[in-house]
């Protein structure tokens, strides 16, 4: 995107509360053009003093959050403590003039200082208010205490993770806060658009619990329609692979040379043509005996349940295909892949995202000072 390319929020304010739960929508409003207000209390916002730090930044300092700099970059900043009648009164006066504010405290604290949506409205019909909390605003668990890794386990991702022998594992940054936070600037966008149809904005209750099923994909599907969770998750997480047969040694991941990629080979018809696809790239580097590639495996699924092929055999081609992997880098197997057609692909790394030739063209880093940062994704 060239800095001369008009932006889709230019010409549009938004006044930024939120806490550490929702910062995120502040930082998309503002990758898309916005003039976001960050409101900080005194002390600065709780986000500065999230990990991960700067190496060389002791971590109780406000300024070395590597967290605050990528959720708080494009915003503006200004300090009001919302309590003291001075400061509610220079931050009605930005409120006037906004299309938008966030806020992401505990249910009924906007409206205990006189700045609820009902309020705020009466002064400024136009105003978007987006709310974000651990459950919403109303309903039995509104004010139920909640953290990220809490929100996220009510919400069904923490079910879906983790090794079968411990309990089930959260990812280490806070989704919940993230998807929250990303929900309620979509949710905000629409918001503007009925606006230019109305002429009113409206009151967002935005749930971080809700927003974690947008998170779960297929998963949801699973119980209405197979009568139980994905194989591998939840109740069958010792499961450690589903097989077709007892014995058979089919890992999804295998280790590259330089890392690690996915292969997909349980799926009837593209998985077989995967599996038969690498033994035969395998046998054309001499990697595999001719016994192997010659075999043909596009019905594989079949013959083992037939008996045509054993579970020995089976485990012999697919330990050569594990092979060939391990002396291939992610490039060279995602290349030939597909040129072949295989359902193969690498798991990026932090510094393969980086050096990634896409990101790279599309201009999507944003340099801070010496540091790259992610920049918008629209």
């Amino acid at each position: 995107m060239s800095d001369a390319t008009p932006r889709a929020l230019a010409g549009i304010r938004v006044i930024d509360l939120a806490t550490s739960r929702a910062e995120l929508a502040g930082r998309v409003l503002a990758d898309l053009g916005a003039q976001v207000i960050k409101v900080e209390p005194l002390g600065g916002s709780d986000a500065r003093r999230l990990p991960p730090f700067r190496r060389d930044s002791p971590n109780d300092s406000t300024e070395g959050s590597l967290y605050w700099a990528s959720v708080g970059l494009g915003k503006r900043g200004v300090v009001l403590d919302i309590e003291s009648a001075a400061d509610r009164q220079r931050l009605l006066e930005l409120i006037d003039d906004a299309d938008v504010l966030i806020e992401s405290f505990d249910p009924g604290v906007m409206g205990g200082l006189g700045l609820g949506y009902a309020a705020l409205a009466a002064r400024n019909p136009g105003l978007v208010y987006a709310s974000v909390t651990p459950f919403g605003q109303t309903g039995p668990r509104a004010h139920t205490p909640a953290i990220d890794l809490t929100i996220e386990a009510s919400g069904g991702l923490v079910g879906l993770q983790g090794d079968g022998d411990r309990p089930p594992l959260a990812i280490g940054l806070p989704q919940a806060s993230f998807h929250g936070g990303v929900q309620a600037a979509a949710d905000s966008l629409l918001a503007l658009y009925e606006r230019n149809r109305s002429g009113l904005g409206q009151h967002l209750d935005v749930s971080m619990q809700a927003a974690m099923i947008w998170t779960l994909m297929n998963a949801t599907g699973y119980p209405a329609n197979i009568g139980g969770n994905p194989p591998g998750t939840s109740e069958f997480r010792n499961d450690v692979r589903p097989t077709l047969m007892p014995g058979m040694r089919a890992p999804r991941t295998m280790q590259c040379r330089d890392g690690w990629v996915v292969i997909g080979t349980y799926q009837p018809g593209i998985g077989e043509r995967t599996l038969d696809g690498m033994l035969r790239w395998a046998g054309d580097e001499g990697a595999a005996s001719p016994e192997l590639t010659q075999r043909g495996w596009l019905t594989y699924m079949n013959d083992l349940v037939s008996g045509a092929l054993t579970v020995v055999d089976f485990n012999r081609g697919y330990d050569a295909i594990g092979a060939f992997v391990a002396t291939r880098t992610k490039r060279q197997l995602l290349d030939g892949a597909l040129q072949r057609k295989l359902l193969l692909a690498p798991i990026h790394d932090v510094a393969d995202v980086r050096a990634d030739p896409q990101l790279a063209y599309r201009r999507y880093w944003t340099d801070v000072g010496s540091d790259p940062h992610p920049g918008p994704f629209a």
